[in-house]
């Protein structure tokens, strides 16, 4: 009656395309971190732009997932450090935040405070102010054998609320459609493993390697409860010119 479709939806395809600009530092071989018994240190700054070439969920699929932000231009920056200690042990810390653009689309809204949940009969245009996506994340990682090591993570990551403004404002009201846990707050924690083998070596320099990864969500609060698993086998290649 009201041209919603609740069946099963599935996509593939490509993602939204990241194109970044950074700047990375090394200190090693100093006073200083030898009064620390720091091997070295490493920082990187990195920051771009994320283009909308995903899909967007049109108003009328309930359940659709998109492979992206939903057809927002997105702005992600992004720091990580790394200290060195007696070159078979590391510490490392990430932190970044992803910022929006306004985008106006047709989506489903509320028409009384009321109503609840991703079903909503009454849909128009409006301007989406999606809240920035914050990360935080430490590791350890180990290199207990040449070619061998281990890593243990944690991350933290929350989006903050979005906020709609209809242009239909006599048939949506702000209030009201704010008034809605789809645009509230959510934010989980995650724990991570990384073993990896590098069969590089002087010999053999182009020599593959292979990791195996686990993420686990552990606590969040409106968040899919999903964990991530996995297994890359790659070559390492340096091209100079």
């Amino acid at each position: 009656l009201y041209g919603l479709n609740t069946s099963k939806t599935s996509s593939s395809g490509v993602g939204d395309i990241v194109a970044m600009l950074g700047w990375s530092f090394l200190i090693y071989d100093s006073c200083m971190l030898h009064k620390w018994k720091v091997n070295a240190i490493e920082t990187t700054l990195k920051f771009g732009v994320s283009m909308p070439t995903s899909n967007t969920i049109p108003f009328d699929q309930v359940f659709g997932l998109s492979r992206g932000y939903n057809g927002h231009t997105a702005f992600p920056l992004i720091f990580n450090g790394t200290l060195y200690f007696r070159k078979w042990i590391s510490f490392g810390a990430h932190i970044s935040g992803t910022f929006f653009a306004s985008k106006k689309r047709i989506i489903g809204m509320k028409t009384a405070r009321n109503q609840n949940g991703f079903i909503k009969l009454a849909h128009g245009k409006a301007k989406i102010d999606r809240g920035p996506i914050w990360t935080l994340g430490a590791y350890m990682q180990a290199n207990i054998y040449p070619g061998c090591s281990f890593l243990f993570g944690y991350g933290y990551t929350e989006e903050e609320k979005t906020l709609i403004t209809p242009c239909d404002k006599d048939t949506f009201k702000c209030t009201i459609v704010n008034h809605d846990k789809r645009f509230d707050p959510w934010n989980f924690h995650m724990f991570h493993f990384i073993m990896e083998y590098d069969f590089t070596s002087c010999q053999h320099p182009d020599a593959p390697y292979v990791n195996i990864f686990i993420s686990k969500p552990f606590k969040g609060e409106r968040v899919f409860d999903t964990s991530m698993f996995g297994a890359t086998l790659g070559i390492n290649c340096t091209w100079k010119f």
